[in-house]
């Protein structure tokens, strides 16, 4: 914790028990002894390994500092991140999850909305945006990956999806691209997933306020991203078979904010990666979350 302390420029490194903050003028860090959970400001991450005392000396493991931590607060210093201006969206089809559908309709018809929704607004800001599939189609997996690394241009991938089944809560979650066990800083593109999912998640905290609860941010084994040649992260955007889920997803509100986070978040990742601004990764709500009520019904 000490080395953190140094080496990242936090001002205060406090103990409360077995709370751990580390905090300087742009983050409040938090962690705790045996447990996996990481606030960075209010932003939850998941990290791959608990955080251990060894002979009253705390640690956070090696892999957890350079594969999540470093680009949250150092994004400018990921290699290979460069400029793009390129946005491949993928929304989720879900033919083959035979819990991808509800009463109100369909995985593939509402992440296409919001798709349709964000590829407005960020080409609004001035990105090329390419959708995966069309309203109608049904893309699997092979010809998502193809048509995402037919893409030569530097660009970044997000797969908008929900979750299902049983034990699904209505939540958001983001999963940037991993492709092994400890193996982020190895990967190319891992270090720059890191930090997209970080941006992106945060806007759709901030834009959906109260209507959802945050999932974290969190590292999984997702085998279309084996093979992607971009930057990738993964959205799923609340829940389809939970009973408050399923409502949100039908509401055009709610899938408007979904788009609108998705689009924050991409700039503001584009703005910390540049080497002229060397900020970290916006983790803060700002604006602070506006507390909002969702039109009744699903219109």
């Amino acid at each position: 914790m000490k080395q953190i302390k140094i080496f990242y420029n936090f001002n205060k490194l406090t103990r409360h028990e077995s709370r751990i903050e580390l905090e300087n003028s742009r983050v409040l860090m938090k962690l705790e002894i045996d447990s996996s959970k990481c606030y960075l400001n209010k932003l939850k991450i998941i990290l791959s390994k608990p955080v251990l005392e060894i002979g009253n000396v705390v640690h956070v493991a090696v892999a957890d500092v350079t594969g999540w931590l470093d680009p949250i607060l150092r994004p400018d210093h990921i290699a290979g991140a460069g400029d793009f201006k390129t946005i491949i969206l993928d929304p989720a089809s879900g033919a083959q999850d035979p819990e991808s559908a509800n009463d109100l309709g369909t995985e593939g018809k509402f992440t296409y909305k919001i798709a349709k929704l964000a590829k407005t607004t960020l080409e609004a800001k001035g990105f090329n945006v390419f959708l995966t599939r069309s309203e109608t189609q049904d893309a699997s997996p092979e010809e998502v990956l193809n048509r995402a690394n037919a893409v030569k241009d530097s660009a970044i991938f997000i797969k908008i999806s929900f979750a299902s089944g049983p034990d699904t809560t209505t939540s958001i979650q983001t999963y940037p691209v991993a492709r092994g066990e400890g193996r982020m800083k190895a990967d190319q593109f891992g270090l720059a997933s890191v930090a997209l999912s970080t941006a992106v998640h945060a806007s759709l905290i901030s834009s959906l306020g109260r209507n959802t609860s945050d999932g974290g941010i969190k590292r999984g084994e997702l085998n279309i991203f084996s093979k992607l040649k971009h930057p990738a992260i993964l959205i799923e955007a609340d829940s389809m078979t939970h009973p408050a889920g399923s409502r949100l997803i039908a509401n055009k509100t709610y899938q408007a904010a979904i788009a609108a986070g998705i689009a924050d978040g991409v700039k503001k990742y584009q703005l910390a990666i540049s080497k002229e601004e060397a900020v970290p990764v916006p983790v803060a709500f700002d604006p602070p979350v506006q507390w909002m009520e969702w039109p009744k019904g699903t219109n």
